[in-house]
């Protein structure tokens, strides 16, 4: 099985290659995603401690603006994570699709009388 998944990654890796700044970069987006999820938890026991036992207002000011930049930021790099990675899978698909393509134009037409144009489409678009 672990044979076969690393044919396979090598199989699409030139397809991958080009794109591999995005990926970089779509990944370095996962790392302040996962800290703003991990600082929106750190809040709620200053949240807790500090601003409903001590009723302290000077602090619930804080953890205010803290919240509202924290999702501000986790917005922003969630939507920035989700972009390149979409973008960039439909381009390495689409890159698929057309290489299969240009491969079916070099065909013999003995190729086409044996092979179903519905079963030929099918495997252009849906198993790539």
């Amino acid at each position: 099985m672990l044979k076969e998944s690393l044919i396979l990654y090598k199989r699409l890796y030139p397809f991958v290659k080009p794109y591999l700044l995005k990926i970089f970069f779509a990944c370095a987006c996962a790392i302040p995603l996962s800290l703003c999820a991990a600082g929106t938890a750190s809040l709620v026991k200053p949240t807790l401690d500090d601003v409903f036992l001590n009723k302290d207002l000077r602090m619930l000011k804080f953890i205010s603006v803290a919240i509202i930049s924290l999702y501000t930021t986790k917005g922003i790099f969630e939507y920035a994570y989700s972009y390149l990675l979409n973008s960039t899978g439909q381009r390495i698909v689409t890159d698929i699709r057309n290489r299969i393509y240009e491969h079916l134009q070099t065909l013999s037409l003995s190729y086409f009388q044996r092979n179903p144009t519905g079963k030929l489409i099918s495997k252009v678009t849906l198993d790539v």
